[in-house]
């Protein structure tokens, strides 16, 4: 058995290593500390969060360097004296985290309410510390010990401990409350706020309050205060830094680092050659996997945070659009009613020439006077069109609906572009039931607009071969889902249309197909909008059918059959998109 004097010097080399240790802990925090300073301040000297993060490091340099002189002194006075002054620098820490997280992170320093509340912690804070720092109320005697000085804590000490966790929890509280409303770059900053702050919070209660209340165990105190230094690490981190990612990326970090220096020290502390190989491979084996998720977990994060800037960027976009087609929409409609009240006095005045209101006029003036009558009716017909489609789009027009027969209304539209059929030698031909259909309850004269666009399209667009008119009933409908409808076909021999183009064509206004631009440069690119537009508000459905260029085009239109409502007083009853 090994003498006593063996064992008290093994004690008190095991203690100058805890010192020495210490020591290096104490330099390395106050190293550290004023470098974060340093760059936390050098990144904007002119912000005043920065400015106070530079002032609550400096109370937390105090802190932990007031700490260690009261632990490590032999005089029990001067332990008294810089106990007192570490507990005052607790005090001053905790008012200067106050302002730096809630004041000016969270911009509290607006709110009435909170101008209050810092008037409040303003006075508990100097009401505190002046207890502690000169009084004996806090902090009473101390003992010195051989690990050091112990604390002999006055009555006044619950009082200091509820207010530093009273400090603390309002902090933390408060940074999860507004957690939930900051945008996602102060969501990043707040994860690392909140880690750093909630793990340097436990530490405190448990190895400076617990510890030395519960237990009397004082040793410890230490590491308490060395844990303020992980708040001040996240928080200049979450400062400095542009680009943050999640705090899973940094305690990936952390966790390879630990793990890392765990298995480094394994390997230098190996006792055999067969151990240190073995460490080396683990630890070579270890860094090369820890790469790879280091790099996924980094690339995991990138593209969340790459998915969810282009998301807030496809709403703002979104918002955007709906504004200006609002804006374009108003301003159609604006617009045409101013034209069309020029126009139409255009068209009165010409009527009453014609009339000879205003005398006899010349064979050859009337002769021009009636082109400018022609063109002028032309521009109202447009402008007549582009309103209607406006309205449309605004679901502001009215629908006057009766019932009508659509096979009635493709026999008008026939008799109406006959004369075109036999000008560029088409052939029509129709395809009708030989029961009568069911008649339908709609506007027959948009309905007859919509149709007649599509017809005169598919004279249009086709120089020889024919033009086939087909109507149907259905008991299931193509489109409209499990209801009866009324199918009719326009199918032509024309240019067709290519594939890519069929998704779009007809969805908005003055877009046309490749074949029709190059057949003709005079078409609108509005009939089959406009078509389409008519079709949907009678709750039907409007799309096209193409091999490709030069293969012709079917045009399908599908309407629901509907029962008449209950007759009413007038023939005709408005009806308002919904």
């Amino acid at each position: 058995m090994a003498p006593p004097f063996v064992f008290s010097k093994i004690i008190k080399f095991m203690r100058r290593i805890v010192f020495l240790i210490n020591e290096i802990s104490l330099l390395s925090i106050i190293f550290l500390g004023i470098f974060l300073s340093f760059v936390v301040w050098s990144a904007d000297r002119k912000k005043k969060i920065n400015r106070w993060f530079v002032i609550m490091t400096l109370f937390v340099i105090l802190w932990v360097v007031f700490g260690f002189l009261g632990t490590w002194v032999k005089n029990s006075l001067l332990s008294i004296f810089f106990y007192r002054l570490n507990f005052g620098a607790v005090t001053l820490s905790l008012l200067s985290a106050f302002y730096f997280y809630i004041i000016y992170f969270l911009n509290y320093k607006e709110k009435k309410e909170y101008k209050i509340v810092e008037k409040i912690i303003l006075f508990l804070s100097f009401f505190i510390f002046f207890l502690s720092v000169f009084t004996d109320a806090v902090i009473k005697n101390t003992i010195v010990k051989p690990w050091g000085s112990e604390i002999i804590f006055g009555r006044a000490n619950i009082l200091f401990n509820l207010y530093a966790i009273s400090i603390g929890s309002f902090i933390v509280i408060l940074l999860i409350k507004k957690y939930f409303h900051l945008s996602q770059k102060e969501k990043l900053k707040t994860q690392y706020f909140l880690f750093g702050t909630l793990l340097a919070f436990l530490f405190n209660v448990v190895f400076n309050i617990i510890f030395p209340m519960v237990f009397k165990i004082n040793q410890y105190q230490y590491l308490g205060d060395y844990s303020m230094i992980l708040p001040l690490i996240f928080t200049a981190y979450a400062i400095v830094k542009r680009k943050l990612f999640g705090i899973k990326v940094l305690l990936t970090d952390i966790l390879v680092g630990v793990m890392g220096l765990i298995l480094l020290v394994q390997f230098i502390f190996a006792k055999t050659t067969e151990w240190r190989i073995s460490s080396f491979i683990n630890l070579f084996l270890f860094l090369f996997f820890a790469y790879f998720v280091i790099q996924s977990v980094y690339k995991e994060e990138k593209l969340k945070e790459e998915a969810i800037a282009l998301a807030k960027r496809e709403r703002e976009l979104r918002i955007g659009e709906q504004r200006l087609r609002h804006a374009r929409d108003q301003f159609i409609l604006s617009s045409q009613h101013y034209f069309r009240t020029p126009i139409s006095s255009i068209i009165g005045y010409l009527q009453l020439v014609f009339q000879g209101f205003f005398g006899k006029v010349s064979e050859k003036m009337e002769e021009k006077l009636k082109n400018v009558y022609q063109s002028s009716l032309t521009l109202r017909d447009r402008i007549e069109e582009c309103l209607e489609i406006a309205l449309l789009q605004l679901k502001k027009a009215p629908l006057l609906k009766e019932e009508v027969s659509l096979k009635e209304i493709i026999d008008e539209i026939i008799n109406e572009t006959k004369l075109f059929f036999e000008r560029k030698n088409l052939t029509l031909e129709t395809i009708f039931p030989q029961e009568p259909l069911p008649p339908l309850y709609l506007d027959k004269k948009r309905i007859k607009e919509a149709l007649f666009n599509l017809v005169d399209n598919a004279i249009k667009h086709t120089d020889q071969g024919k033009i086939t008119l087909s109507l149907e009933k259905r008991d299931i409908s193509l489109k409209l889902g499990n209801i009866p409808s009324i199918l009719f076909i326009v199918k032509d021999t024309g240019v067709g249309i290519k594939k890519e183009e069929l998704a779009f064509l007809g969805t908005a206004p003055f877009e046309r197909g490749e074949g029709s631009r190059n057949l003709t440069m005079l078409g609108k690119g509005i009939g089959l909008y406009l078509s389409r537009l008519i079709i949907e508000a009678h709750q039907g459905k409007l799309w096209l059918e193409s091999e490709g260029p030069n293969k012709g085009t079917t045009c399908f239109v599908e309407l629901p059959l509907s029962q008449k409502p209950e007759k009413t007083k007038e023939k005709e009853t408005q009806v308002k998109i919904d």
